[in-house]
């Protein structure tokens, strides 16, 4: 029986006593333990401390309770709880990264900044060496979700012993030992999922300088294309293309799409594993590769084991083969990261990008296309340009009479018919002024045009007036309305002036 202890947040340690363990550990990295313990006299001690948050140490491994349950077995109290390797608390709660960096990096600088001040150390493999990836604004969140980040950047595996990761391509190795039914296997069950099969996949690496002028798969350096050999089985199933402007090889981008291509029918197999000392398979871990022979399953093939559940008992351990599933504490670390980033750039209230997210970015425009709009876009002083790009020299085509420029060429013409001086001062022709003044100043005549209209002066000279006698044509008016007002109400016409 191997053997467990708790320890509270205080340090307080006790041996817990009437209890089974089931510990599961998995390639995603993640490793839990399911402990049930019940309540006797001489786990009394133990039993109170088992809550959550406090630590389970087993087999020199400490495990953070994060539920736990109270049952009735028969007439005795128990508890059942579930508790995850300490890694991923040390990594996302005691572990931050403040400031952020930028540029291309190996995985060993990236490794030392997540971690830095969490106490743990780490071993890269050696196929790593000397591979890089560029990355933009990295760091400002745990450590954790940095170093998910980091597995993904470099397509790579790990996994932890205490406080030290190892960082492999691929973990585990090829085992030449065989797992064979009613040999060294009991119980077997298989599971076959085809919900991501497909056999035809398509890839785009990087945009042409002038993209915006071609079409299709023009507007690429770099466009590859890859069909499994399953199609002649099952036709042409297509899958996500692939898009990363990183790419301008076609080998490197066609490896991209055979790995990414899921041309392989999942096949997961479990089932017990019994005479392991016997078989020198004692020692099989997650990651190894083993031959699998099941033949009421007609299978002969070589798969990963993905699980290992193992019992603290003398209970035969359970393999897992074939089929690699994130679990919670890896899901929860990228969902987590994602959120954070998002949550950096968006207000939530608003559904806008935050003020704060646009200063000080540094943009390279070099190779950027299309036009801004002068009233939604204003360049500050700290603004940073790609080096070698200086929008003081960029250069635009001049307006003419024929061709639009910085201004439209019907504004250029209004602009070039205005006269300046030597000055800059604006040189108006005045002459046309004076002749019509002088022809206002004119006495005006019933032929010709003056301060009035000759037609007004027609008008004005039909009315006479006595010398010296003063008119108010507003009353003459009036008094004519009232008169063509009174012939109408006696049957007459209208009167004719």
């Amino acid at each position: 029986m191997k053997s467990l202890a708790i320890k509270s947040i205080t340090g307080e340690m006790e041996p817990v006593y009437d209890y089974t363990v089931t510990r599961n550990n998995g390639l995603s990295g993640e490793k839990t333990i399911k402990v049930t313990s019940i309540r006797t006299d001489q786990n009394q001690s133990a039993y109170l401390l088992i809550v959550n948050e406090n630590i389970f140490v087993y087999e020199d491994e400490e495990y953070v309770i994060k539920d736990h349950s109270e049952v009735i077995y028969n007439k005795l109290i128990g508890i059942q709880t579930t508790a995850i390797h300490i890694f991923f608390d040390d990594l996302k709660w005691r572990t931050r990264q403040y400031d952020t960096i930028s540029g291309t990096f190996d995985i060993t600088y990236l490794l030392n900044f997540a971690l830095k001040g969490s106490g743990y150390t780490f071993t890269v493999d050696a196929s790593l060496i000397g591979v890089k990836v560029e990355v933009q604004n990295f760091g400002d969140n745990n450590g954790l979700a940095l170093f998910q980040q980091i597995l993904e950047l470099f397509a790579v595996e790990y996994d932890y012993s205490g406080k030290h990761i190892f960082v492999s391509k691929r973990i585990g190795e090829d085992l030449d030992v065989q797992f064979r039914h009613r040999y060294n296997i009991s119980s077997p069950t298989k599971d076959i999922n085809t919900n991501d099969f497909a056999t035809y996949i398509k890839g785009y690496g990087k945009l042409k300088e002038n993209h915006e002028e071609l079409t299709g798969d023009d507007k690429y350096v770099v466009v590859a294309e890859y069909t499994s050999p399953l199609a002649q089985i099952y036709g042409i199933r297509i899958a996500e293309p692939v898009k990363d402007e990183r790419y301008t090889s076609q080998a490197s981008l066609l490896e991209r799409l055979v790995n990414d291509l899921t041309d392989k029918m999942n096949v997961s197999l479990k089932f017990n594993a019994i005479q392991l000392a016997e078989m020198n398979l004692s020692d099989i871990k997650k990651g190894d590769t083993a031959w699998c022979i099941i033949e009421p399953f007609d299978l002969n093939i070589r798969l990963r084991v993905v699980d290992v559940e193992d019992y603290a008992n003398d209970k035969s351990p359970v393999f897992t083969f074939g089929v690699l599933k994130n679990k919670s504490p890896v899901i929860i670390a990228n969902f987590s990261s994602t959120a954070k980033t998002v949550g950096k750039v968006i207000d939530k209230s608003s559904g806008t990008i935050k003020q704060e997210a646009l200063n000080n970015i540094t943009f390279d425009l070099s190779k950027a296309y299309g036009r801004l709009s002068q009233d939604k876009v204003a360049i500050g002083p700290n603004t940073l340009f790609a080096e070698g790009y200086d929008p003081t020299k960029i250069n635009f085509p001049l307006a003419s009479s024929t061709q639009d420029g910085l201004m439209s060429k019907s504004m250029y013409q209004k602009v070039s018919s205005i006269n300046v001086d030597s000055a800059g001062n604006v040189i108006v022709d005045l002459s046309n002024i004076e002749q019509e003044i002088e022809q206002l100043q004119e006495e005006v005549t019933t032929t010709k045009k003056g301060l009035m209209s000759s037609a007004d002066k027609k008008k004005l000279n039909q009315i006479l007036i006595n010398e010296g006698q003063v008119i108010d044509l507003s009353i003459l008016m009036h008094k004519i309305q009232s008169i063509e007002e009174w012939i109408q109400q006696q049957g007459g016409g209208t009167t004719n002036a």
